[in-house]
């Protein structure tokens, strides 16, 4: 009776786990394909602005997409690369996709 209830609490631990991996890789997806509307750059926070002149020396920001659910999307350019920054709308650093 003890390894049943063992066995049981097992499988309904993995499967919540499951479903949040899910639930992470939905989120995920989301954030990428995101519901954005594009913003004039003179809208995007000063502590972001602050932040991409530190990590993007030499790139020019091109535009900039705002979604309330994810933050910001922010396009930066040089000579040689094009790079897709993430920020939360709290001004946090999330990630960069570079082409």
């Amino acid at each position: 009776m003890k390894r049943l209830l063992i066995t049981m609490i097992s499988i309904l631990t993995l499967s919540a786990n499951a479903g949040a991996t899910s639930n992470e890789r939905e989120r995920a997806l989301a954030f990428a394909q995101g519901d954005y509307k594009e913003i004039g750059i003179t809208a995007v926070p000063t502590d972001i602005l602050r932040s991409l002149t530190k990590r993007y020396k030499g790139f020019l920001l091109d535009e900039a997409w705002i979604s309330e659910e994810d933050g910001f999307r922010l396009s930066l350019s040089n000579e040689r690369k094009h790079i897709t920054s993430f920020y939360k709308s709290t001004g946090e650093f999330i990630k960069d996709e570079v082409k």
